[in-house]
């Protein structure tokens, strides 16, 4: 059975939190008590929906979202509120591949990859460190709805458009939201062209865990972040992932 593609995207925007302060231009300086982190991230299913990306930082020995769930750890509303860090806009776009480069500006700690346009990855996702005085390319993501077998996108008939024209939003297919998933790469020719004042100061990020859990704390739908291709053998996490050489952040005067 095929389904109409725009209901999973409008259900994506609504179950997804507020967004958190990202960076919408580069800074004059870099905070060097801050972590910094660079993502370019792909539309939903290469359409016009823009992907959207949470980080949240994670209790290790806890096994959950810090301050949340299984995690013991107490925070007050204001900490709790800036546990979930989310990418949305970005500060560059690539309209050819409808792409957007992203800068976030953190607290040093542990994260992982909580969620995308609407489905949290409580099933199965990685986690990462961000570092004071560091700023850690997690590469290039791209978004795509993770459909059953036999499933995909409807094609829009004209019928489907007369419907929508005389009904509105009573006269779209009735469907099912199915769940995202993420593939992750490293940077490469072709990508995004960074800022020159990243030049030397990008780190790749060294992935810690590919399969950490974690609570629903999001109220979407959930799954792995790799989709059902990762259900039943996880990628193994390349403990030494290449490096690019990092120049320290100094302070600002």
């Amino acid at each position: 059975m095929n389904y109409f593609p725009s209901l999973a995207a409008l259900v994506a925007l609504i179950a997804s939190p507020a967004a958190a302060e990202e960076l919408k231009k580069l800074p004059e300086q870099l905070d060097p008590s801050k972590a910094y982190v660079l993502v370019e991230l792909g539309a939903l299913d290469g359409s016009k929906v823009p992907g959207e990306l949470v980080l949240a930082r994670y209790d290790t020995e806890g096994g959950d979202v810090l301050g949340h769930g299984r995690s013991a750890v107490e925070l007050d509303k204001k900490a709790l509120r800036a546990v979930h860090e989310a990418a949305r806009k970005g500060m560059i776009k690539d309209n050819d591949r409808r792409t957007r480069l992203h800068l976030l500006e953190l607290e040093p700690d542990l994260y992982v990859v909580e969620a995308a346009n609407g489905t949290s990855f409580a099933l199965g996702s990685r986690t990462f460190r961000a570092d004071a005085g560091q700023v850690t390319d997690l590469g290039v993501f791209d978004v795509a709805t993770d459909w059953d077998d036999g499933e995909g996108a409807a094609k829009i008939g004209a019928g489907d458009i007369l419907k929508m024209a005389l009904l509105g939003s009573f006269g779209m297919p009735k469907t099912e939201p199915r769940p995202t998933f993420i593939t992750v790469r490293e940077r490469a020719a072709g990508d995004i062209s960074l800022p020159p004042m990243l030049a030397g100061k990008l780190e790749v990020v060294s992935w810690e865990s590919d399969d950490a859990t974690f609570g629903n704390h999001l109220g979407g739908l959930i799954n792995r972040l790799g989709g059902r291709a990762a259900r039943n053998e996880q990628p193994a996490v390349k403990a030494d992932a290449p490096q690019i050489m990092a120049a320290p952040i100094t302070p600002t005067e």
